[in-house]
């Protein structure tokens, strides 16, 4: 599963310059991605923040101390206090509250997806919803209202094409009989029936032959 998501899919960013036989060696040498995110070259490879969230989210509250602490220069000692006592607080809080990081969700989707009893599930093929669907794809989701139309004129003509039960896969074809059937087969009696003669007079004539 950790090569997979190395490797890319859809529910992850993948590392910048980590392409498949990185990635595989990669794996057989560290075994996992903690480990891995650990020995990785951080200067050669690219790790998107979402991998590190929390080590990407203490840079960024590093950063903004720093110009903090900037402006606190011209501030008196009470007001550079308080304001390290509201940073310390606030930190604790972030500590507590650990972010997970995406590689880690997607491999809970690998590892613990959702299944469904065969019985519990009632799967049947109806006609397209087009209002409801148009109304979630172009007005919640901000797809292209025409794309969206040809879809689901596309899916409309499939239901209406497949609505008809099912045809046998005899009724697509018809079979006939050949005509020369009856010469072929004569035909391959004979020179079967030629073939084994030749090969029993040849015999006759090594049987007949003395050895010196």
């Amino acid at each position: 599963v950790d090569l997979c998501i190395l490797l890319g899919c859809d529910y992850c960013d993948s590392i910048r310059g980590v392409g498949p036989k990185t990635a595989l060696k990669l794996i057989r040498e560290h075994k996992n991605i903690e480990t891995i995110l650990q020995q990785l070259d951080r200067n050669k490879y690219g790790v998107p923040d979402t991998w590190v969230p929390n080590e990407a989210r203490r840079k960024k509250q590093k950063a903004e101390q720093a110009t903090v602490d900037t402006d606190d220069e011209k501030d008196d000692e009470e007001e550079k206090k308080e304001q390290d006592d509201n940073d310390n607080e606030k930190q604790s809080k972030d500590d507590d509250d650990e972010i997970v990081p995406i590689y880690v969700q997607a491999r809970r989707l690998f590892d613990e997806h959702e299944v469904y009893n065969k019985d519990q599930i009632d799967i049947k093929w109806k006609p397209c919803q087009a209002e409801a669907l148009t109304k979630y794809l172009v007005d919640d989701m901000a797809f292209s209202a025409e794309r969206v139309k040809s879809s689901i004129e596309k899916l409309q003509k499939a239901f209406k094409s497949t609505s008809k039960p099912q045809a046998r896969m005899d009724s697509f074809f018809q079979v006939k009989s050949n005509p020369n059937a009856k010469k072929i087969a004569e035909k391959k009696k004979a020179a079967a029936k030629a073939a084994a003669a030749e090969k029993k007079k040849k015999g006759k004539g090594l049987g007949g032959k003395r050895k010196r």
